[in-house]
């Protein structure tokens, strides 16, 4: 079973449960599968010790209140997709205004744990102080256990 939990920065709560880790910084802290509202897009991205990135229009968009995945670490996790094409276990967590789905990615570069959305083939993440933009070496969150 998945959810998405609210969570705010200065509340900094939860009711009960772990996030969904979705990888680690290089200083060890967990990265959680987090998505947000902006400008009438829900966007898929993570967060890092109590801040959302998120990936707009070439922009990174910084959030304190956000929504953060709930899942089993052990039921989900990144796959790569050889034809880079979503499956129905992949995990949908966001929509453009036209309701086109966006799923959660991970740009697969070395020592990179960018997460952040996928649409029409192309994963977009938020790296340090930049989007990135992938059309090739990504993977996507997927349920591995039904």
């Amino acid at each position: 079973m998945c959810s998405w939990v609210y969570y705010n920065r200065a509340k900094s709560v939860w009711l009960s449960g772990v996030p969904f880790i979705g990888g680690m910084t290089v200083s060890g802290l967990p990265i959680w599968v987090a998505r947000t509202w902006h400008e009438d897009y829900l966007l898929p991205g993570c967060a890092v010790d109590g801040t959302g990135y998120f990936a707009f229009e070439g922009q990174v968009i910084k959030k304190n209140d956000f929504y953060v995945f709930f899942a089993d670490n052990a039921n989900y996790d990144f796959l790569i997709n050889r034809n880079l094409l979503p499956t129905d276990n992949c995990v949908v967590a966001g929509q453009t205004p036209r309701n086109e789905r966006l799923y959660v990615g991970k740009i697969l570069e070395p020592n990179c744990q960018a997460i952040g959305w996928m649409h029409n083939g192309v994963c977009s993440a938020v790296l340090p102080g930049e989007v990135v933009h992938c059309s090739a070496q990504y993977s996507l969150l997927q349920k591995t256990y039904w």
